[in-house]
């Protein structure tokens, strides 16, 4: 009986190991590791649940499309390891500035998208704004000396382009 137990119990500690590895797996699959955001497998995942969601519950949803401007002259001014300081203190600045709802998404190289869950083309807008004037306003200290950058945002909303997420971006 003691000998069914340990073996019971060793069968139970490396099920849970196991499952702990393959939660964190799953974890590193949906992110992008530079800046700790959704990738795009993890937006298409992730991004399906909050349109249903939003679909079922009458609630609107907006994309916003974050581009960071003349991100390829940063690279070539000031260094790719600059660059990606850029792309994480803009992923930062998003990331405080939507709900816990919400999705911030690496979309593309300088590109991130946000997903925001239950908001009209009004609000959309206005988050847009604020977001667009925060990043303006901020300075980033790096090696090379303090870096200003800008973005350029556009919005959808299903108000307009309905709850697919494919439409949403297209839009």
């Amino acid at each position: 009986v003691v000998s069914l137990a340990q073996v019971t119990i060793a069968f139970g500690l490396i099920m849970l190991v196991a499952h702990r590895y393959a939660e964190k797996l799953n974890r590193l699959t949906l992110l992008d590791p530079l800046t700790g955001t959704l990738n795009r497998l993890g937006m298409e995942r992730m991004g399906q649940r909050v349109l249903i969601r939003s679909r079922q519950g009458l609630r609107g949803v907006a994309v916003a499309l974050v581009d960071a401007d003349h991100f390829k002259a940063i690279n070539d001014q000031h260094g790719h390891p600059v660059g990606d300081q850029v792309l994480v203190h803009l992923a930062n600045l998003l990331i405080a500035q939507v709900r816990p709802g919400d999705l911030v998404v690496r979309y593309g190289g300088e590109e991130f998208l946000l997903l925001l869950d239950g908001a009209s083309p009004e609000s959309a807008f206005r988050i847009a704004d604020r977001l667009r004037e925060l990043v303006t306003q901020a300075k980033l200290a790096t090696a090379t000396g303090e870096i200003r950058y800008q973005v350029s945002i556009g919005v959808s909303t299903t108000e307009r382009s309905g709850y697919t997420l494919n439409q949403l971006i297209q839009d």
